[in-house]
């Protein structure tokens, strides 16, 4: 326990969380955590927060310690720390969030080599373990990858960020050799940012910029434009513009969607699919390409999955006064919430307040468990 409390202060510098990782500290963390001790757990929790990096989230879920956590509900309720230890974790690692609760909001942020099982399995396994096995007759993986293989070729994009980092974590877990070159999703975004121009003026964000392809961070942000409603809309229609065609002519009923996933793993062969090549998306693909989209659009945007194919997205959005309807106005950011759900499949771009009966449609009952890659919740006996 005291060495815990040593290394949580040494861990304020990246030097120490780079060497814990290299001496192999997750490996002892997770082995002393099976140790029944409140006082123990308790220490290792803490430095479990203070010493988790983008690699130590691999390595505990890779470990089996994220698995370990979130199915141990005894210790959850008697380790203070262990509910704080497990999301910081999460917050490194949203591929292992969105899996095991289901849900990621709207200040979960997606990065470079978000992936999503089709079909979740228990335990969720690491990017590099599904690479690893990559095979055309297994169920599909999703992967969003937004950086072309010559990291070079971004300053001809936009010469007002920095080249991009050899070194940052899309390399080392991506393996960009084994994945094909994702074209049309950077196309997306790019279209996507010339139709809503700079966020930082239109939205009034004070930004970070780690580089073009990055997701543009909100933590800064002082105040939102009502124009986030529109946009919204304009990105949900052109979620399923692109999802299933200019009129919607492309049947995307769940055999379609499965037959076209089905060929792409065929040419491809491989499971590993990268968003930008769904043609044909059902509501699943679409949730996903419209939350990877919306983080990287300025979009307060959360994601919610109920079953293998039935996923939605949920925007803060401000509500503009009618009178004013025609003069942008601005609000706190600070004070936003989820209060639309996103229409991506019946009429897409509507935007439903989030309880009304048009959202239930989407959304399904309130008691409808998540879809995660945990035990499966008891029956529910809800006769509403």
């Amino acid at each position: 326990m005291m060495t815990c409390t040593a290394l949580c202060g040494l861990m304020a510098e990246d030097v120490s969380k780079e060497l814990f990782t290299a001496r192999k500290g997750e490996e002892v963390v997770s082995n002393n955590l099976l140790i029944e001790h409140v006082g123990l757990r308790t220490a290792l929790c803490d430095l479990i927060t203070g010493s988790v990096t983008d690699e130590g989230a691999d390595v505990y879920l890779d470990l089996g310690t994220v698995h370990y956590m979130v199915e141990n509900k005894q210790a959850r309720y008697a380790v203070g720390a262990w509910e704080p230890a497990l999301e910081a974790i999460f917050q490194q690692h949203p591929s292992a969030k969105l899996a095991y609760t289901g849900r990621l909001d709207i200040n979960d942020k997606t990065r470079d080599g978000f992936y999503v099982q089709k079909r979740l399995s228990s335990p969720f396994p690491t990017l590099r373990a599904l690479l690893e096995v990559a095979d055309p007759s297994r169920d599909p993986v999703f992967v969003c990858s937004f950086q072309p293989p010559d990291a070079e070729s971004i300053s001809a994009v936009d010469l007002r960020t920095p080249k991009y980092s050899p070194t940052s974590r899309s390399d080392r877990s991506l393996s960009p050799g084994r994945l094909l070159d994702d074209k049309n999703l950077r196309h997306y975004l790019l279209r996507l940012r010339i139709w809503f121009g700079d966020p930082s003026k239109s939205l009034h964000y004070l930004e970070i910029e780690d580089a073009h392809y990055e997701v543009r961070y909100r933590d800064k942000c002082a105040e939102v434009s009502s124009t986030l409603k529109q946009k919204a809309a304009l990105l949900a229609e052109y979620v399923a513009e692109v999802m299933s065609g200019l009129t919607q002519e492309r049947d995307c009923s769940l055999p379609s969607v499965h037959l076209h996933l089905a060929d792409i793993m065929m040419e491809m062969r491989s499971n590993m699919i990268g968003l930008g090549f769904v043609k044909c998306g059902g509501a699943l693909e679409r949730a996903l390409l419209y939350k990877v989209l919306a983080d990287r659009a300025g979009m307060p945007c959360a994601l919610v999955r109920a079953c293998s194919a039935r996923a939605w997205c949920e925007v803060a959005v401000p509500e503009p006064d009618p009178e004013e309807s025609d003069v942008e106005q601005n609000y706190p950011a600070g004070l936003l919430r989820a209060n639309y759900v996103v229409d991506l499949t019946q009429y897409p771009g509507r935007l439903l307040p989030i309880g009304g009966v048009d959202a239930k449609l989407i959304c399904g009952p309130a008691c409808d468990a998540l879809y995660t890659a945990r035990s499966p919740p008891d029956i529910c006996k809800c006769t509403k």
